[in-house]
């Protein structure tokens, strides 16, 4: 690893580390404050989150939180660009 790639890294996981993204083995058994969510996908999409996790090394619960606040972020933004719902529908 070249000292580019080091000091990349050491960014990165200092960013997830203030983003509340934890590595910790203890996260994986209990969790504070979670819901389970629950949803059938199909089997190529399953692989895919197989495969991208096992080589980022990653659990599926971090992948897909992240990826579900995202997505989030992204629908409550262009909800706030229109007018055609009411804001306080937003939590």
């Amino acid at each position: 690893m070249n000292i580019d790639d080091l000091v990349q890294f050491q960014i990165l996981k200092h960013r997830a580390t203030a983003s509340g993204i934890h590595t910790d083995l203890h996260e994986q058994f209990d969790i504070p404050d979670c819901r389970q969510l629950c949803a059938k996908v199909h089997l190529s999409v399953h692989a895919r989150l197989e495969s991208v996790t096992g080589l980022l090394d990653i659990t599926k619960r971090q992948f897909i939180e992240a990826a579900l606040i995202q997505a989030l972020d992204a629908a409550e933004a262009a909800i706030s660009k229109t007018d055609a719902f009411d804001r306080r529908e937003l939590i």
